[in-house]
């Protein structure tokens, strides 16, 4: 008998076995299990927000095509210190004033917010420019106010410009590299979850598969797991491609302004009913 990989972690600190019945007690090995420590760093997201904090997770800052590898920056101008006033913004949640932050403020967390791997190459910025971009976040892409600092290469980097706690762990989050996204149904409760599906050898039997959420009241674990396992064992040589298929599974409450999760704690994108899930 061949077993398809147990993709499904389990949420907190809760023991997988005891968060399934009888006969889902299979053991998390390997790479698969929950990186607890990862996922409990999400214990105090407040998904009843109003309005709910952002999760980008856009590689930031923003960069032209000039200025891809610049960086790390140093200014060589002044740089605005006024603070633009609030103003009335459309968030995934719907409409709500947001607090701005300066020129300065941005520049200050985007040198000490931004990541390492993406600077090659020193850059002075040469000036700031109060404009917008359109940054990737769990709920999908969302224009919001924001700095745009010139860069002696002839190029650009934005970087949001609201106050902190209008986000979540700015500059720290990636979308997840294990679920490119699930869709949320109308009811609210559904999520589809689109996943590889498995592939047995001719005679065999290929393992069936379903989805399977674990929730708190700040997030959901979403993944899939073995409801049945394959079997045959011919070692058949295989084509190196794959087929997805969606996986619905149907939550205790509604999403709300929960985060949806993966074994990793990594955020997945969600999106309508209707909708390709985000590209992460």
């Amino acid at each position: 008998m061949r077993r398809f990989p147990l993709v499904l972690a389990c949420f907190l600190l809760t023991a997988c076995a005891s968060s399934y019945g009888a006969g889902d007690t299979e053991p998390l090995t390997g790479p698969t299990a929950i990186d607890h420590a990862a996922v409990n760093t999400w214990r105090d997201f407040p998904a009843g927000g109003k309005p709910r904090p952002l999760v980008v997770t856009s590689d930031l800052p923003l960069r032209s095509a000039e200025a891809k590898a610049d960086g790390p920056f140093e200014p060589a101008a002044e740089l605005p210190a006024e603070t633009p006033p609030p103003s009335e913004w459309e968030l995934p949640d719907g409409s709500a004033t947001v607090t701005a932050v300066s020129a300065a403020a941005a520049y200050s967390a985007m040198t000490r917010l931004m990541r390492p791997g993406q600077a090659r190459r020193p850059a002075k910025v040469t000036g700031a420019v109060w404009s917008t971009g359109t940054f990737t976040t769990d709920r999908g892409p969302v224009e919001l106010p924001a700095w745009r600092f010139s860069t002696d290469s002839g190029g650009s980097v934005t970087w949001p410009g609201l106050a902190p706690e209008h986000f979540w762990r700015l500059g720290e989050l990636r979308a997840s590299a294990v679920l490119h996204g699930v869709r949320l149904g109308q009811d609210g409760r559904t999520l589809v979850v689109s996943a590889v599906a498995p592939r047995a050898c001719p005679g065999d039997r290929a393992p069936v598969l379903g989805a399977h959420a674990v929730e708190s009241p700040s997030g959901v674990v979403v993944g899939m797991k073995v409801t049945e396992p394959g079997e045959g064992g011919s070692g058949c040589v295989m084509a190196a491609y794959a087929s997805a298929a969606e996986y619905p599974v149907t939550l205790a409450e509604e999403l709300g302004g929960r985060v949806v999760l993966d074994r990793t704690g990594a955020p997945v994108p969600v999106s309508p009913e209707g909708f390709p899930p985000t590209p992460s």
